[in-house]
């Protein structure tokens, strides 16, 4: 079972273990050594662990992928419930490799999970949680993605085509599209997909219409054409702004 309003998965070491630490019969930070539990501990306390920058609370993304981290590892260990001293080099591998064989991630992805689950064994090791003897010896190699790149799903122009024919009546459902078939077409993703392309950044130049906009790093301008699909949703009227959460890409 789940709290949605947590993300934590409710199991009976976990209500046995917050029933004893309530009455304190056992110490939360030097007792519990369950993979799953520290986990659910980083997604609980977000708001206070500290961050890449110095201070505290985790980002919405970071926070999306503990979730998912969560979800694959509760799924990666059954029958077993794995422990933080469990997680040497081997475990480490076979984690890897099952994310690459049995659910089919890219490289990147998976990758990417696994160093997530190295930054739960350092978060618990903080807290005085016994870890593997070979745990620093565990390297991966480091990959250029983003956490909201976790699980990503393509799709093909048929595809795209079927969502553009489907009837919808709900405004907000009809701008989610907009916003989808944007991001299709312009590989324009999160904020820099709804903060970027709004009417001021379509330029007519010589080259015909396009994208003008300043990246995030380097603030050098870069240039997006407009291709068909993108100036048909120009011509009858962008989408107004939603946030990243609601529309999830």
């Amino acid at each position: 079972n789940t709290d949605n309003s947590r993300g934590v998965i409710i199991s009976s070491d976990w209500l046995k273990h917050s029933i004893d630490v309530f009455f304190q019969r056992v110490s939360e930070n030097q007792t519990e050594t369950s993979v799953i539990y520290w986990l659910n501990h980083i997604i609980h306390n977000a708001k206070k662990i500290k961050n890449s920058k110095g201070g505290k609370g985790l980002s919405y993304n970071r926070l999306k992928a503990y979730k998912g981290l969560l979800i694959s590892l509760t799924e990666y260990q059954k029958p077993r419930s794995l422990k933080i001293k469990d997680l040497g080099k081997k475990e480490f591998v076979r984690f890897y490799d099952w994310l690459i064989d049995v659910k089919a991630y890219a490289d990147s992805t998976a990758t990417k999970k696994a160093t997530d689950l190295q930054a739960v064994v350092r978060y618990a090791e903080s807290k005085d949680v016994k870890i593997a003897s070979d745990f620093k010896s565990v390297k991966f190699d480091k990959v250029a993605t983003y956490d909201d790149d976790m699980d990503v799903v393509t799709l093909s122009l048929a595809e795209i085509e079927k969502i553009e024919r489907l009837e919808l009546v709900n405004e907000a459902l009809i701008n989610a599209r907009k916003w989808l078939i944007l991001a299709c077409f312009t590989a324009q993703r999160g904020t820099a997909l709804t903060t970027r392309l709004i009417a001021e950044n379509f330029k007519n130049t010589p080259k015909g219409l396009q994208i003008i906009i300043k990246q995030i790093k380097g603030n050098k301008k870069v240039s997006i054409p407009v291709l068909p699909k993108v100036k048909e949703i120009y011509e009858n009227g962008l989408p107004y702004k939603i946030s990243t959460q609601k529309l999830n890409i």
